[in-house]
């Protein structure tokens, strides 16, 4: 129950439909030897950091999470903000979601 209101709620907050991020990601067995080359409009208050496989993206009010794919090689990146599986490659994976500040504390 909780899930769904935080989704529900994540929809409603994402009211930017033209934030459609797109980019380039490279796979590998190598933890430190992945990468991510992302592109977003610049209308679009949304920022990322790559840790090693997890790509992050922010806005003012929430963060998502993606995991870069342990295959091989390069492979294109389309999500559309607000959206709960991004499309890597020719495969859809989920995303996780949370509100950028979760109580007192406020995700870096």
């Amino acid at each position: 129950m909780i899930a769904e209101l935080i989704f529900v709620s994540f929809m409603m907050a994402s009211h930017q439909p033209s934030c459609y991020v797109q980019g380039l990601v490279y796979g590998t067995v190598t933890d430190s030897e992945a990468d991510a080359l992302l592109v977003m409009p610049t209308e679009c208050p949304i920022t990322y950091v790559r840790y090693e496989r997890l790509i992050v993206l922010r806005s003012p009010s929430w963060v998502v999470e993606i995991v870069i794919p342990k295959t091989g090689g390069w492979l294109i990146l389309h999500y559309l903000w607000g959206h709960e599986e991004v499309s890597i490659g020719a495969k859809q994976h989920l995303v996780t979601y949370y509100p950028r500040k979760i109580a007192l504390y406020e995700s870096p």
